[in-house]
């Protein structure tokens, strides 16, 4: 009786011969807890066109920032010494990343519609950091050492996704979905150290990461609302 209840739809949301299932806007969001939405396929918005009952097409965009004001912390040598460190940093991320798929459905007249699909992505992500290392005896400054660490990101690759959607009315769905992705990965890390002044590097480092990744992302939730 208990799972009749949960799975059954009501006689109105029934599909009828000769009627679409789908309305054709769709907006999707992603259940990150009870009673905190997010976007489905993106952190801005996650956008589903059908263009019939067995076809679709689906939009994400995707945008983070942080910005974090100057932390500190000290490093002290020896319990019985002055000399120390006080460190300061500031970072500044962003992240942006844009996705298209395709998704079809086999069988949209069933209650439970399953539906796979797949499709390119990409995403950049950037962020800067600086520290600055004040060394000091007590209150005697003892010089300043500033460093300056860029890094960049760049994935782009071709994801997929299978999962079924289910109606408890005839605006709403939910879904439950997996998914994974396959993609080339590129990083450059830059350091840069600095004089007291700092105008004028004294060391450079950088570092470079690449290659193929293949990526597990899980399983997601959410629900749809069908806006026409």
């Amino acid at each position: 009786m208990l799972s009749q209840f949960l799975w059954a739809q009501p006689d109105s949301l029934v599909a009828k011969p000769g009627i679409p299932v789908f309305p054709k806007h769709s907006l999707q969001l992603r259940m990150l807890s009870l009673f905190q939405p997010a976007a489905f396929d993106g952190s801005l918005i996650s956008y589903k066109y059908h263009l019939n009952d067995h076809r679709a097409i689906r939009f994400g965009l995707s945008y983070n920032g942080q910005n974090l004001a100057d932390k500190r912390g000290t490093i002290q040598y020896y319990s019985d010494d002055t000399t120390c460190i006080d460190i300061r940093y500031r970072s500044d991320k962003r992240n942006i990343a844009v996705s298209v798929s395709g998704i079809s459905y086999r069988f949209p007249q069933h209650t439970m519609k399953l539906y796979f699909g797949g499709g390119p992505f990409v995403q950049y992500s950037g962020a800067v950091l600086d520290t600055l290392f004040l060394h000091r005896q007590g209150s005697t400054s003892l010089g300043n050492r500033p460093i300056k660490e860029t890094s960049l990101t760049a994935k782009f690759g071709l994801g997929g996704v299978y999962g079924c959607e289910w109606f408890f009315h005839k605006r709403l769905s939910a879904m439950a979905e997996y998914r994974f992705n396959i993609h080339y990965y590129y990083q450059n890390i830059l350091r840069k150290s600095y004089q007291s002044s700092g105008i004028w590097p004294i060391g450079v480092n950088s570092t470079k990461y690449w290659g193929w990744v293949f990526e597990d992302l899980g399983l997601f939730a959410g629900i749809s609302i069908y806006l026409n």
